[in-house]
């Protein structure tokens, strides 16, 4: 084990996260009806984060019971080393920005799988570190790290990009699983358990959840459907409503003036009858 190694697994023994874990449970279904050959199913978690802001979720327990043997998988972790380079469990990430603060619509841009991006197709798997506590590593940047649970096992930290500064940026930790269309069709339930991150906030506007994506593979890996589910967010405050312009009262003339400009007036209109 090399040095850097042994102190990125002792520190992160010592922090071993205390929040206490809440229930999970994501219902959805798949329909690939209008998908001809292969699809590709993405489930897993996520980290969305906005202007330049953190966000952090602690995942353990997960298990996506699908239609086949085929489609369901679990994990806890538990068979990984908190030293080893990759998180291992065929997890992989993607790291997407956008120019508007609510991830929505078209992208500014993304890095992940079946993009090398300059560091090889080692880039496909999720690397296992978590410098959101271990502090700056040097210029390097990591989506995901392994844990102690606080007993004898492990869970995966899914955190922000520390060095986005895009107006929304959303790191996807996830497995693929890779069929013909119609044999990804059911119901599916994906359980899980999550913490927020005693060290990493979730600021304002950001959150972090559950998403399932559907690929079409022939149509150039083109996506046909998306859901997401947030388990702990910060909304931010909606914007202070503009106060309604005042109008102020055209003042009532006082009785006895009111009764003496009518008797003005008829008093004009009977000379104008003279």
């Amino acid at each position: 084990m090399s040095v850097k190694s042994f102190l990125v697994a002792a520190g992160m023994a010592m922090v071993a996260s205390n929040v206490a874990a809440k229930a999970v449970t994501y219902t959805f279904t798949v329909d690939t009806t209008n998908i001809s050959g292969n699809a590709i199913l993405q489930i897993g978690m996520y980290a969305q984060h906005v202007n330049g802001g953190t966000a952090s979720g602690i995942w353990d327990n997960i298990d996506l019971g699908g239609p086949t043997i085929a489609t369901s998988f679990s994990d806890n972790f538990d068979d990984r080393d908190l030293a080893q380079e990759r998180i291992g469990g065929d997890w992989t990430w993607y790291d997407t920005n956008w120019d508007n603060a609510t991830c929505a619509g078209a992208s500014s841009g993304g890095f992940g799988p079946y993009s090398e991006g300059g560091g090889g197709a080692g880039n496909y798997n999720a690397l296992n570190n978590n410098y959101t506590r271990h502090g700056d590593s040097g210029g390097e940047y990591f989506r995901a790290g392994l844990e102690p649970d606080g007993d004898t096992g492990k869970k995966l930290n899914v955190y922000h990009n520390q060095y986005a500064t895009s107006a929304c940026n959303e790191i996807k930790i996830f497995k693929e699983i890779n069929l013909p269309a119609a044999q990804l069709d059911g119901e599916y339930t994906f359980t899980a358990t999550v913490e927020e991150n005693q060290y990493t906030a979730i600021t304002e506007g950001s959150q972090v959840g559950v998403f399932h994506k559907i690929l079409d593979v022939d149509g150039g890996y083109t996506e046909s459907a998306y859901n997401k589910q947030a388990e702990y967010d910060n909304p931010a405050p909606e914007p202070e409503p503009e106060p309604e312009p005042t109008v102020e009262p055209v003042p009532a003339l006082p009785l006895v003036a009111l009764f003496a400009l009518v008797a003005l007036v008829a008093t004009m209109g009977a000379r104008r009858r003279a």
